[in-house]
């Protein structure tokens, strides 16, 4: 027997060429699809806006940054987000990802927000859109990035038992026990070792 192959599929980008979400298997229907928040469902990053926005209209309380920065980045992502109003609305969605979620919500997927960022804005994000069943994000005490993403999720659904969709190296332990493994924008670098995972590789773009 040959060596296991990932697959890859493509989820085409926003275009005038009617172009649909690849149609996932049937054996994923019955799946969580977990989707990360900054940098994949959303450009930026909830943490850098907040410590802008604090920097600019409150820029006494800035002096409190690295004070909460000592005791830990969840401290620092649950206190910025405490003194910040970040306004969901005003946020620059992804296309493609928008499509992957309504495409799966339509087969009747379990839709997961799942963000390092803090549970506040998380809290916003998925109420201003409206479609996730759970959502999962940073406390005062846990940042939700990497291998504690990946225990909860394993925790919660078993290892293989959801597909996620990430962007970063930082996604990196989420996809090792994830089903499959769905990238927004992956560099070569960061698709070439998703692919060596031996898990199918969708690409989000």
């Amino acid at each position: 027997m040959g060596p296991e192959r990932s697959t890859k599929t493509m989820i085409p980008g926003s275009g005038t060429d009617g172009c649909t979400p690849a149609r996932q298997e049937d054996a994923a229907a019955d799946l969580p699809l977990c989707v990360d928040l900054d940098g994949t469902l959303i450009y930026a990053d909830l943490l850098l806006i907040g410590t802008w926005m604090l920097l600019r209209r409150t820029p006494v309380q800035a002096l409190a940054l690295p004070g909460w920065l000592a005791r830990g980045k969840a401290y620092l992502k649950q206190n910025v987000a405490s003194v910040s109003e970040i306004d969901p609305a005003g946020l620059a969605y992804n296309p493609p990802v928008l499509r992957l979620l309504a495409d799966a919500k339509a087969k009747g997927r379990t839709l997961c927000l799942v963000t390092a960022a803090a549970e506040k804005n998380a809290m916003a994000v998925a109420s201003f859109l409206g479609v996730f069943d759970n959502v999962f994000a940073s406390t005062s005490t846990t940042n939700l990035s990497g291998k504690h993403k990946a225990s909860l999720l394993v925790d919660k659904f078993g290892r293989g038992g959801f597909d996620y969709v990430g962007n970063s190296f930082d996604d990196l332990p989420v996809w090792r026990v994830s089903r499959a493994c769905f990238v927004v924008r992956p560099s070569p670098r960061l698709e070439s070792v998703l692919r060596g995972l031996g898990s199918e590789v969708v690409i989000v773009s």
